[in-house]
C-alpha cells in the first residue's frame, strides 16, 4: 500500500526548488502589475484604468458638447467592461483627471457635484453624486480612435484599444506616479505650448542638441504652480531627467511682500502659489497653528472656494518670517524615474496576426518624442488609407448615379425591365457596373432616381476627389500633416505657464531684534519669540526668562550646556531648558535635581555640547552671569533667599573648564531657583522694600519673598496677563504684581 501511494504521488507532482518558483512567480506578478496597472504608456501617458476610463466614456457616447452622465454609471462601465480591479481606484483616477489643481490638463469636466478639494485636503462625494463627461482635451485622445489598434477586454466580450494617441506627446502632459510590486515610475508635467514646440522643433531637427531642446521644453509644469529652486544642482538634475530619465528636482512656493493691511501686525507675506507636495490644509491647520499659538503670527486665508493659493501671513519682525515661516515654504522635492510601458509590434507565427509585447523602459525626452511619433505616423496612416478606400466607395457610387442622369434613356430601360434576366442586362451589360455597383443601383429608389440632378452629384464627386488627393497628400507628407496638429493643439489648448523657473524670491531683509527667551515652569520648553515684546501670548507660568540679540548658551533640563545663536534656536527645536545665558555671560549657575548649586566657566567658543551635571544629572534651574554682575541670589528651602557674590565665585574657581565646584550647603538646605543680580539691580522684598546685605559676600538675606527689579522688566500681574515695565513702573503698579523677571540694564532695541 505504501509503494501505491509513492507510485501516485510520484505521478501527481513534479519536484521544484522552492525559491526559484517564488523568483518566478512573483516576478511573472510584478510584470503583470507594472503593465496592467502602475505604469503609464509612453504613447499616451496614461495608466491602465485611465485609459479605460476615457474610452468608457466615449463608448458610452458621453461628449465634450453633450450632457453629463453620473459616476457611478461612468464606474460602473469601466469596472464591468474593461476594469476589474475595484471601483474606488477607477473613481479616484476619475477624480483626478478631472480636479484642476491635481491634473494640469484636465481629460474629464468637472461639472456636478463635489470633486473636492485636494489642496484643502476634502475629498470628492460619493460616485452616485457627482456627474462629468469628457471634455476637449480628452476627446483629442479618441479623435482617430477607429484606426487604434484593439484587443480583446479582460473576459473577451468586448474590444478595447491597446493604446490611445492624441496629436501630442501626450507621455510629457501630466506628472504621472506609479508605484508596482518592486517596479516604480514618474513623470513630470509640461504645458502643451512646450511640449508643441519642443516636439515641433525635434521633427524639424532630427539631430538637434539638448541644449536647443532644454531651451524650448524649459522645465516641469504642475497645476499648483511652485518655483523650481535656482541653484547648480537643480540644473543638473533637470538636464538628467530629460537625458537619462532621473532626476530629483526642489521646489518651493511663491511668495510676495506687501505693506501690512493689519495695524496689530507690522510686516506680512503673500503666499501665491504652493509647490508639489503642499496643500492648503496641511500647511495652514498644521505648522501655521503652531506658531499662532505661540504668538509669532496671524494668516488670513483667502484661497477658499478658488483654484488658486492665497494666504497672507503677518509678523512683527521680518526674522519671523526668515526663521519660522519661508523655511516652510521651501525645499520640497520630486524624484523622478521616467519608467514607461513601451509596445513592441509583432507577428504572431502561428496565427500571422499582429499583437503588441510589452517592455519596460527608461524614457528619455527624445526617445518619449520619438517613440510617440513613430506610433502617431502609423495611426494617422492606418487612419488615411482607411479614409481614402471609404472615399472611393463614396466617389463610385457618385459616379453611378451621375451615369443615371446624365446618359439619356438608362432610367427609361430601368424601369422597362420585366424580369431580373433585362435588368440585369441593362446594368452588366449596358452600363458595364460589376456585381456590387449594380447591387447600389438596385437599393435607389424609383423616385430618388427620377429626382437625382446632374449638377449636385457632379459638386459631391469634385468635393469627394478633392478629399482623396488631400488624404493622399497628408498621407504622403505626414511629418507636416503632423507638425501642423501640433500648431492647432498650442494654439486652441496652450495656455501661460504656473510653475516659475529658477526664479529669485522676494526676501525680507534680517533685523537686529531683541529674542525673548522664556522657560515654561510646566514642562521646562523652551519658548522663543523674535517679535519682542510678545503680548504676553503663552509666556504664564515662566520660571525664566531672557532677552539676547545673538549669542546665547543653553542650559539644557538634560544637564548638558549648548552654544547657539537666537536665530538658529527659533529654527530648530523643540528646546528644554532650566536656563540661558546671553552675549557677554561667562559663568553658569545652576541647581540640579539634588538641589545642589554648582557652576562652571562658559568658554568663549565651543563646538559640542559640555555637561553641567555629572553623571546622568538634570537641571532644575540656571543662569548666565557676567564678570560686571554681582553674583547671584539662591531660593533656599523654598523661602529663605541667599547671596553668593561674583568675588567667591571666581575665587572657587580652578580650573575653567573640565571641573565642577559646589556652593557648600547645610545638608538640610536645598536650593530650588538661582537669579542674577547685577550692580544696577534693586533686590526688594514682598512689599517692595530694599533688602540691605554685605554685596561683597554670601549672606543669607531673607526668610520671606525676594524680587529683582531691573532697568527693564516682564512682569506677572494679578489678572494673569504679561506685561513689560522699566523700574519706575514696576515700583509704581506693585500692588498688581506677581512674579518679576528682570530683562537687564540696557536699553533694548525696539
Amino acid at each position: 500500500m505504501g509503494n501505491l501511494f509513492a507510485s501516485r504521488e510520484r505521478d501527481n507532482y513534479t519536484e521544484k526548488d522552492f525559491g526559484e518558483e517564488i523568483r518566478e512567480s512573483m516576478s511573472e506578478y510584478a510584470m503583470y502589475v507594472a503593465y496592467d496597472r502602475s505604469v503609464p504608456c509612453i504613447i499616451d501617458g496614461l495608466k491602465p484604468v485611465q485609459r479605460r476610463s476615457v474610452y468608457a466614456s466615449w463608448n458610452m457616447g458621453q461628449r465634450p458638447n453633450g450632457k453629463t452622465s453620473k459616476c457611478a454609471k461612468l464606474v460602473g462601465e469601466v469596472m464591468g467592461n474593461f476594469h476589474p480591479h475595484g471601483d474606488g481606484s477607477i473613481y479616484e483616477s476619475i477624480v483626478k483627471l478631472t480636479s484642476p489643481t491635481t491634473a494640469r490638463y484636465n481629460l474629464f469636466f468637472e461639472r456636478q457635484g463635489n470633486f473636492g478639494d485636494a489642496p484643502m485636503g476634502d475629498s470628492a462625494a460619493a460616485p452616485r453624486y457627482t456627474e462629468t463627461k469628457i471634455n476637449e482635451v480628452g476627446a483629442l485622445f479618441l479623435a482617430q480612435h477607429e484606426s487604434l489598434p484593439y484587443a480583446p477586454n479582460y473576459d473577451g466580450s468586448q474590444q478595447e484599444p491597446v493604446y490611445l494617441c492624441p496629436a501630442f506627446p501626450a507621455f510629457l502632459l501630466n506628472e504621472s506616479v506609479g508605484i508596482g510590486t518592486g517596479i516604480s515610475g514618474s513623470n513630470p508635467g509640461h504645458t502643451l505650448v512646450d511640449i508643441c514646440n519642443t516636439t515641433e522643433h525635434l521633427l524639424n531637427n532630427p539631430q538637434a542638441s539638448d541644449e536647443e531642446l532644454f531651451q524650448i521644453i524649459k522645465g516641469p509644469e504642475y497645476p499648483i504652480g511652485g518655483n523650481l529652486m535656482d541653484f547648480d544642482t537643480n540644473r543638473a538634475a533637470l538636464r538628467n531627467i530629460y537625458t537619462r530619465g532621473r532626476g530629483t528636482l526642489y521646489f518651493e512656493a511663491t511668495w510676495r511682500l506687501e505693506p501690512s493691511d493689519d495695524p496689530a501686525w507690522k510686516v506680512r507675506l503673500v503666499v501665491d502659489s504652493f509647490c508639489p507636495g503642499m496643500t492648503i490644509y496641511s500647511f495652514t491647520e498644521g505648522y501655521l497653528n503652531t506658531l499662532v499659538k505661540q504668538g509669532l503670527i496671524g494668516f488670513k486665508d483667502d484661497s477658499a472656494g478658488s483654484d488658486n493659493v492665497c494666504i497672507s501671513l503677518y509678523a512683527n519682525s521680518n526674522n519671523t518670517l526668515i526663521n519660522n515661516v519661508i523655511p516652510q515654504l521651501r525645499s520640497f522635492h520630486r524624484s523622478y524615474n521616467m519608467t514607461a510601458v513601451d509596445l513592441i509590434k509583432v507577428i504572431d507565427q502561428e496565427t500571422g496576426e499582429e499583437r503588441f509585447e510589452e517592455r519596460l523602459i527608461t524614457a528619455t525626452l527624445k526617445y518619449a518624442i520619438g517613440r510617440w511619433y513613430k506610433f502617431r505616423s502609423n495611426l494617422l496612416t492606418d487612419h488615411f488609407t482607411s479614409m481614402i478606400w471609404s472615399l472611393n466607395q463614396d466617389l463610385w457610387k457618385a459616379e453611378v448615379r451621375y451615369r443615371l442622369t446624365t446618359e439619356a434613356g438608362l432610367i427609361d430601360m430601368i424601369r422597362a425591365s420585366s424580369t431580373p434576366e433585362e435588368l440585369d442586362h441593362v446594368l452588366r451589360e449596358i452600363m458595364g457596373l460589376n456585381e456590387e455597383q449594380a447591387a447600389y443601383v438596385l437599393r435607389i429608389r424609383l423616385g430618388t432616381l427620377i429626382k437625382m440632378n446632374s449638377g449636385t452629384i457632379q459638386e459631391e464627386i469634385d468635393a469627394i476627389n478633392h478629399k482623396i488627393n488631400l488624404s493622399e497628400y497628408n498621407r504622403s507628407n505626414l511629418k507636416e500633416y503632423i507638425i501642423e496638429e501640433l500648431r492647432e493643439v498650442r494654439t486652441k489648448y496652450g495656455d501661460s505657464r504656473r510653475t516659475t523657473l529658477f526664479q529669485q524670491q522676494p526676501m525680507p531683509e534680517r533685523e537686529e531684534v531683541n529674542y525673548l527667551l522664556t522657560v515654561k515652569e510646566m514642562d521646562n520648553s523652551l519658548v522663543i519669540n523674535d517679535s519682542w515684546p510678545a503680548n504676553g501670548v503663552g509666556l504664564t507660568k515662566t520660571r525664566n526668562a531672557v532677552v539676547a540679540h545673538d549669542r546665547v548658551v543653553l542650559a539644557t533640563y538634560d544637564g548638558n550646556m549648548i552654544e547657539s545663536t537666537a536665530e538658529s534656536l527659533v529654527s530648530f527645536g523643540p528646546w528644554y531648558a532650566a536656563g540661558v545665558a546671553t552675549e557677554k555671560d561667562d559663568i553658569m549657575v545652576i541647581v540640579d535635581d539634588n538641589n545642589k548649586v554648582d557652576y562652571r566657566w562658559i568658554p568663549e567658543d565651543f563646538s559640542r555640547k559640555l555637561r553641567l551635571t555629572p553623571r546622568d544629572g538634570t537641571l532644575i534651574h540656571a543662569t548666565g552671569i557676567t564678570s560686571t554682575d554681582q553674583g547671584v541670589i539662591i531660593n533656599l528651602n523654598g523661602n529663605a533667599w541667599s547671596f553668593l557674590s561674583r568675588t567667591n565665585l571666581e575665587k572657587y574657581a580652578v580650573n575653567k573648564v573640565g571641573k565642577f565646584w559646589s556652593y557648600q550647603q547645610d545638608k538640610k538646605t536645598y536650593a530650588t531657583q538661582v537669579i542674577r543680580v547685577s550692580a544696577m539691580d534693586d533686590i526688594v522684598d514682598a512689599l517692595g522694600q530694599p533688602i540691605s546685605f554685605d554685596h561683597g559676600d554670601d549672606d543669607l538675606i531673607s526668610n520671606g519673598k525676594v524680587f529683582v527689579v531691573s532697568d527693564t522688566n516682564m512682569v506677572v500681574l494679578k489678572s494673569g496677563r504679561i506685561s513689560y515695565m522699566d523700574r519706575t513702573a514696576v515700583f509704581s503698579r506693585w500692588e498688581n504684581i506677581v512674579e518679576i523677571f528682570p530683562l537687564g540694564n540696557k536699553q533694548l532695541k525696539k
